[in-house]
Formats: C-alpha cells, structure tokens, sequence
C-alpha cells in the first residue's frame, strides 16, 4: 500500500498585501524639467536661425520672466570691411518656459564700432 499524498496547499489567502503597493488611482506626475540656461540659449539661436534671422552675433541679455525668458541677441544685418563697420541689430526674444520663441522685435541697429549707451537694465 502506498501511502496518500496531499494535496498541495494553496498560498492565494495566505499572501500579506505589500507595504510597497500603491492604489492604482494615485499617479504621482513628476514637474517637467526646468530648462538649463545654455539649453534656452542654443534653442532660441536654432529657431531664429530656421527663420532665417541669423548669422547671431551674440547674446548681450537674458532674464528670467513670468512667462519665460527674455533674450537680447545681437545679429549682424550686414557684413562690412573692415568688420569694425559691420551693421548689427538687437532683438527682443520672448520665449515661454520651455525655450519656444513667443515674439521678437528689432530694438535698435548700430555700427560694430558704435558706443551704444547703456541704461543700466
């Protein structure tokens, strides 16, 4: 005679619920990250430029807004000998938080070797 085997016991009402278990109905969203500097930069300069406002200078200012950024670029309109007597103009970049230009406008245009007047901002 054999002996009977059990069968074999069930762990389904056994089972602890995981201390790591989270209802599905609370998803934490992460904040999108904030943009670096440089980043907002480089992406304003490659926007301007598929627009075909380039060849960019420089950029003379950036601050950071409500909204998002404003950038001061300096573009040459036009290309001179010597470079000294380059045509340049500024523009006003508004950008929003992400670094997608909102607006521009032409400030001012100047020689290279003008001497612009600072107003302290």
């Amino acid at each position: 005679m054999t002996p009977s085997k059990s069968p074999p016991r069930s762990t389904k009402g056994s089972e602890k619920p995981s201390l790591l278990q989270t209802p599905q109905s609370k998803k934490i969203v992460a904040p999108p990250p904030i943009p670096r500097l440089i980043d907002i930069i480089e992406g304003a300069k490659l926007q301007l430029a598929s627009m075909g406002i380039s060849p960019i200078d420089g950029v003379t200012g950036i601050k950071k807004v409500e909204h998002g950024w404003e950038l001061l670029i300096t573009l040459v309109e036009l290309s001179r000998i010597p470079s000294s007597s380059d045509v340049l103009a500024e523009y006003a970049v508004s950008l929003d938080g992400i670094g997608e230009i909102i607006s521009y406008k032409q400030v001012q245009r100047f020689l290279r070797n003008q001497i612009g007047i600072d107003d302290g901002e």
